[in-house]
């Protein structure tokens, strides 16, 4: 897209603030035995309390989470996904 004028970036930036406030996040947190013992759940209540405010966060856990996290990032889906999954050892 090429911007020749003032008018044309006002609109385009009125159509990407649009967009951005259409976006939603979704934050999977594994739920499993291995997941709880590494303290997950704790993550879920933390997490919970930062993005109580956010309209657009939505945040869970459950044993399904894992096999989900898998399952949604085949290469054949449409949309793009992005995730982290983290495991943690206590010493």
């Amino acid at each position: 897209m090429r911007i020749e004028n003032r008018m044309q970036l006002k609109l385009w930036r009125e159509e990407c603030k649009e967009k951005h406030q259409k976006e939603t996040c979704r934050i999977l947190i594994c739920g499993g035995t291995g997941c709880l013992a590494g303290g997950s759940d704790k993550i879920y209540a933390r997490l919970e309390e930062m993005t109580a405010h956010m309209a657009n966060v939505s945040v869970k856990i459950g044993e399904e989470i894992a096999l989900s996290l898998i399952l949604n990032s085949e290469p054949t889906k449409p949309a793009v996904i992005s995730y982290s999954a983290f495991c943690f050892k206590k010493k």
